[in-house]
């Protein structure tokens, strides 16, 4: 076995779904691919290489190029952070933008900050993986998936979520 083999198969046990800003990484197009084993369909008309996008988290060693570069992400690691609602200055500016940004499945970052906060990771990661699964045919999907590519029923995207979300869902204080 070649060193390159065993260091791909060592990195591969090492998924993170969840993130230092309150993101479902679960449910992100480079995870769900890496997963899968389909990150060159998911760079074919993209302008990133597969290694580009090659990701098991933004908590995990191995990162795409978004979460390598990610401001939030160094800060938490920075300060030792697990979550970003642990630190002193939450809710910052830096997440305040990110949560605003256009980017629809960034807006439920202080939502999921506060569940995470009140209930505790594990559940949160569990709910988060049955909502981010097909309820018809229990495959995952993806932020921006309206239609499950197994069996074709109609799911709820990031991009409906985010028209449901009421004003209390853009408010971040915890305590």
């Amino acid at each position: 076995m070649t060193r390159m083999r065993l260091l791909i198969e060592v990195i591969v046990l090492e998924f993170r779904d969840d993130s230092y800003c309150g993101l479902f990484c679960g449910a992100c197009d480079s995870l769900l691919s890496t997963r899968e084993g389909t990150l060159e369909d998911l760079a074919e008309g993209s302008r990133y290489s597969p290694q580009e996008l090659f990701c098991q988290g933004c908590k995990s060693s191995a990162t795409n190029v978004f979460c390598k570069k990610c401001s939030i992400r160094q800060c938490a690691q920075e300060k030792k952070l697990e979550f970003c609602y642990m630190c002193a200055e939450y809710p910052c500016e830096k997440l305040k933008c990110f949560r605003s940004d256009s980017h629809p499945h960034h807006s439920v970052v202080l939502r999921n900050l506060r569940s995470i906060s009140s209930m505790g990771a594990r559940k949160w990661l569990e709910q988060q993986r049955i909502r981010w699964q097909c309820s018809s045919c229990s495959r995952r999907f993806s932020w921006y998936e309206e239609v499950c590519k197994n069996c074709g029923a109609k799911l709820f995207s990031c991009v409906s979520e985010d028209k449901t979300l009421s004003e209390n869902d853009h408010q971040a204080p915890i305590g």
